[in-house]
């Protein structure tokens, strides 16, 4: 059986949650510049990386530093 469109996106952010929280992620000067070549890469706005982005590094921080 195939996998569903939604199944598939599931998997796909599982993994990249994974792979950011286990590699770690290069937070700095570099990281907009990253953000731009990657926008012209896969026609995804610059604006909904940057969004994007910041909800993943916001959900690897609350899952490693949890509020008291």
């Amino acid at each position: 059986m195939a996998l569903t469109q939604e199944k598939k996106e599931e998997i796909a952010l599982k993994v990249l949650q994974y792979m950011l929280n286990k590699e770690g992620i290069k937070v700095g000067d570099g990281l907009l510049r990253d953000l731009g070549n990657l926008a012209k890469a896969t026609n995804i706005s610059l604006d909904e990386l940057k969004k994007f982005t910041r909800e993943m590094i916001e959900g690897i921080l609350d899952k490693q530093l949890p509020a008291a």
